[in-house]
């Protein structure tokens, strides 16, 4: 009873820490949640333009911020192509391309690089919105587009940011240089009679032959944007966008000169125009009704005198600002890739990307080292605000999964906590199981000294065997003698073998008379004895009961 008491008892507390061990490993493998913020941006305006080389334009550089801080920061690099634009030089202190704005960041620190800015900017309050961080005016030293971007390190108040780059199409206009033919050297006449002077030769311009030119990388150029216009007479083009509007401005170099422009959102059918206003030579539209995230072709006409000259390309208004919260294992994804469409961007250090979408459903995959997830994402029409605001951010969480083999995020920690578990888990296991060791030496040994100390008398059954006569004597056997044969047997009165009877001595155990010492192991038979009469029998039996005990028949 005790036995399977005790095993019971074992066995509830090794389920019990079992179940214990089991929770504790899930617990260790699920960290701690992080709490992300809101997206705030960096953008450059005006985000797109057209002007020839030389040109000098200016940049506004400014910052969105998503909610009120008691102090708020922006931090970053502006990068741009040295070998297309110059810095000629950089406006604080609310200071922007035209005018100025009550709010900035007063004058942050600068250092200036070749093909980037570094600023830190700071203000105190932080009220959210739009605040000019400074303005940039460069100048067009190389043809080609040249982007105006932020590093991946640029932050406005220590949160994620979303950046809005600027692209810009400078023109060389100048022709190349035609080479001057080197004439050909004049035969010298050969003697004749009477000599007649040869005609002058023709010179002979040779013309490259394309499929020799080892700097051919026509297949690798990217489809072209911008359609410059030839003739040179629009030129300077710049376009400001906002998530519905777009501020397009423009120059005709001529005298009276005459412009107008169509937009749509098919190159091909430009089915809307707007209305165009004029100061002095330079041309401005205001389109409004634009839906976010969207692009819109657009063709400008322009006519001086008897010269013509058309100029085309696309606007992209702001998208709706989309946050994606990427993690592995419930740690955040560091460096994630994401593929949507045709963005190709890597997450954060914190595993946070911040985009701008139109509306509408997107698909594509998350890839880290470990782990690839194919995501599904809606992004909903969402209210435009006022002026600098922007609108509400709306944001998806991923979580990718990596076995703790695959060394994915978080496996290291969830490894340490394995093996910390483990290692408690069996000290804890050891303990319980030589508790329970000690535990069953202690009532073994209870139960010996009860037994031992309680004395009861011995109860023997009598059988009809006699231990007496099989006692092993230890003195020499006495002399053979012929016993004569024993008489015919008298019937015998019955007796009972069921007698119980009670004996000082207990008969001595097997074990230890095999153990005593044996002088002479030659056992002799002993005689047999002639049977007794029936008194004399009955006055053994009553020699007996007075020896023994008390003997009890039925």
């Amino acid at each position: 009873m005790i036995k399977k008491r005790t095993h019971s008892i074992y066995t509830k507390t090794k389920l019990l820490f079992s179940t214990f061990l089991s929770l504790s490993l899930v617990l260790s493998l699920i960290p701690a949640g992080q709490v992300f913020a809101s997206a705030n941006q960096l953008f450059v305006t005006p985000s797109s333009s057209q002007m020839n080389k030389g040109t000098t334009f200016c940049l506004d550089i400014k910052s969105y911020a998503d909610t009120d801080e008691s102090s708020g920061t922006a931090n970053g690099s502006l990068t741009y192509p040295s070998s297309k634009l110059q810095v000629t030089s950089i406006l604080t202190n609310g200071n922007k391309c035209q005018g100025s704005t009550s709010s900035h960041y007063g004058n942050p620190s600068i250092n200036q690089q070749t093909g980037k800015i570094t600023f830190t900017a700071s203000r105190n309050p932080a009220p959210s919105g739009i605040a000019q961080i400074m303005a940039v005016k460069f100048k067009a030293t190389g043809a080609g587009n040249a982007i105006v971007g932020f590093t991946d390190d640029s932050r406005v108040n220590s949160t994620t940011t979303t950046y809005n780059s600027g692209v810009y199409t400078i023109n060389d206009p100048s022709p190349p240089p035609t080479p001057n033919p080197s004439p050909s050297p004049s035969p010298s006449p050969s003697p004749s009679p009477n000599p007649s002077p040869s005609p002058a030769p023709v010179p002979i311009i040779s013309k490259p032959d394309s499929s020799t030119d080892t700097n051919n990388n026509s297949s690798e150029t990217e489809p072209a944007v911008t359609t410059p216009d030839p003739t040179g007479l629009i030129d300077e083009v710049t376009i400001d966008t906002s998530y519905t509007t777009a501020v397009i401005t423009w120059n005709v170099n001529g005298k009276n000169g005459a412009s107008t422009l169509k937009y749509g959102t098919d190159a091909i059918n430009l089915n809307s125009s707007a209305k165009v206003t004029k100061k002095l030579n330079v041309f401005s539209v205001t389109i409004q009704d634009l839906e976010p995230g969207k692009q819109y072709y657009f063709t400008i006409s322009g006519k001086s005198g008897e010269k013509d000259g058309e100029y085309s390309s696309i606007v992209y208004t702001q998208g709706y600002p989309v946050l994606l919260k990427i993690t592995e294992n419930n740690v955040p994804a560091a460096n994630a890739k994401v593929s949507i469409g045709n963005i190709n961007r890597a997450a954060d250090t914190d595993g946070k990307l911040a985009l701008s979408l139109s509306e509408g459903d997107y698909s594509g995959t998350i890839t880290t080292d470990t782990s690839t997830l194919n995501i599904n994402l809606t992004v909903s029409s969402k209210n435009i605000p006022s002026d600098d605001e922007s609108p509400e951010t709306q944001s998806f969480s991923y979580n990718l999964s990596s076995s703790i083999l695959e060394q994915g995020p978080g496996s290291g920690v969830s490894v340490l906590a394995f093996i910390g578990i483990l290692a408690l888990g069996t000290v804890v296991l050891g303990i319980g199981f030589f508790g329970y060791i000690s535990y069953r030496r202690r009532r073994f040994e209870t139960s010996d000294v009860s037994v031992q100390s309680s004395s009861a008398p011995s109860v023997i059954v009598d059988d009809g065997y006699d231990w007496h006569q099989h006692e092993t004597k230890t003195t020499s056997p006495p002399p053979e003698t012929t016993t004569p044969p024993p008489p015919a047997p008298s019937p015998e009165p019955p007796t009972h073998n069921n007698s119980v009877y009670i004996d000082d001595e207990e008969p001595e155990d097997m074990f230890d008379k095999a153990n005593k010492p044996v002088e002479n192991t030659e056992i002799k038979p002993k005689a047999t004895e002639p049977p007794k009469a029936p008194a004399e029998q009955n006055k053994s039996s009553s020699n007996d009961d007075t020896d023994s005990g008390i003997t009890i028949s039925h």
